[in-house]
């Protein structure tokens, strides 16, 4: 089958494999296309209000299997972002662990 196209923000960009379930499709090509994916910062600016300053922003980091039965607040990151978020210090987020948010770590995303 030929690649289908797909249209974000008025820009269009061809789908490597049109069989594949839809959000596999995306999770593919998100590397060809991140800009696009992605928020952009007017979308961001539309969701967040202009008087709450951007503190931190992460496009990848480390995020627990919560599969695991350890609750969110026994992982490291979402330890040292809230000490960033109390402190305001950029220095208490300072990951040990590689992050893993990439599609590509999550084979079973989308499946449940």
């Amino acid at each position: 089958m030929g690649a289908e196209p797909f249209t974000v923000r008025s820009r269009r960009g061809p789908l490597r494999d049109a069989r594949s379930h839809s959000w596999r499709r995306l999770q593919c090509d998100h590397g060809a296309h991140r800009a696009l994916l992605l928020a952009d910062e007017a979308e961001l600016r539309r969701r967040i209000r202009s008087d709450i300053p951007e503190v931190l922003r992460l496009d990848q980091w480390n995020h627990p299997d919560l599969t695991d039965g350890r609750p969110p607040s026994e992982s490291e990151t979402f330890r040292q972002l809230a000490d960033v978020l109390a402190t305001g210090d950029l220095r208490r987020y300072a990951p040990a662990l590689p992050a893993n948010t990439h599609w590509s770590h999550w084979s079973e995303s989308g499946s449940l």
